[in-house]
């Protein structure tokens, strides 16, 4: 399984609503300790994540465009 669905995946295990694009485009209530703590490096990897913080913040702007295109295709 790929890395990246497999972060998806425990994620959503613990009870992270990471596949929803209003949780992660809020850093209330997604800080960024806790996308850190998403996307940890294995215990056995020898370098940490590169660029995290650029991703995180690619993130955030992902999911606010999501949430404002989905505001507008709301049928009236």
């Amino acid at each position: 399984m790929p890395a990246g669905i497999r972060i998806i995946i425990l994620a959503l295990e613990e009870g992270i609503p990471i596949t929803d694009p209003s949780f992660y485009a809020s850093e209330e209530r997604c800080p960024d300790s806790l996308l850190e703590h998403i996307f940890r490096v294995a215990p056995h990897a020898s370098e940490d994540i590169p660029l995290l913080p650029e991703r995180i913040a690619i993130m955030r702007e992902v999911g606010a465009i999501l949430c404002a295109v989905s505001v507008l295709l709301r049928p009236c």
